[in-house]
């Protein structure tokens, strides 16, 4: 129970549950999901916005890199958090003006238009010949 000490005790305040029972539903969580409970309890802490980084440091390696994932590779060069948020949004044009709902409104508004328009035309001059009206 010494290893909960510093975060179980934070985490139990804030959420105004006994530190007994945060230690329990610490490893029930962690065996769940099948994480160490040092993580499980520092992902508690992360999600009630308690600072967990003197916890942490304290742990050893192996946990660490669970707590904090070394960034994904492509190619052998490690990305940085800007440049793997560039790749996901590769493809996405959103600021494009084309994508904005009012211009396509205003686009489908002239093609049916024009299409009515067209198709009024068509119409007329079928039926002014069928009925004689014009020339």
């Amino acid at each position: 129970m010494s290893k909960y000490d510093p975060l179980a005790e934070k985490i139990a305040e804030k959420i105004g549950k006994p530190k007994n029972y945060i230690v329990q539903r610490i490893s029930q969580k962690a065996r769940a999901k099948g994480i160490l409970p040092e993580v499980e309890m520092v992902n508690w802490a992360k999600s009630l916005k308690i600072p967990y980084g003197a916890y942490a440091n304290k742990l050893d390696g192996d946990i660490k890199s669970q707590i904090y994932p070394r960034p994904s590779s492509v190619n052998g060069d490690v990305l940085s958090k800007s440049s793997v948020f560039k790749i996901v949004r590769i493809g996405k044009k959103d600021n494009q003006w084309y994508n904005l709902w009012w211009v396509q409104l205003l686009i489908a508004f002239f093609v049916v238009g024009i299409v009515a328009g067209t198709i009024s035309q068509v119409l007329g001059m079928y039926f002014g010949k069928l009925f004689s009206l014009s020339n």
